[in-house]
């Protein structure tokens, strides 16, 4: 399963791909690759699940460990 990752654009949004490229230094593409791997860590973000249950993973993917946080649909 690949959750939706909260801000992720639609297709065409490229400008805001650029933006959260920038801000975060990962690209959607790289966050993506967390979840298509069998190997990773997810807790429940209680805390900032107040309006929909939010998720923090923690992986590997080719350009380091990573954590991404996400939402499901």
């Amino acid at each position: 399963r690949v959750p939706r990752l909260p801000g992720c654009p639609a297709h065409g949004e490229t400008e805001l791909q650029l933006t959260r490229l920038q801000k975060h230094g990962l690209s959607f593409d790289e966050a993506k690759e967390l979840f298509r791997s069998i190997d990773w860590l997810e807790i429940y973000d209680e805390q900032h699940s107040v309006d929909e249950d939010r998720f923090i993973a923690i992986g590997a993917i080719r350009a380091g460990v990573v954590v991404v946080v996400f939402t499901e649909p």
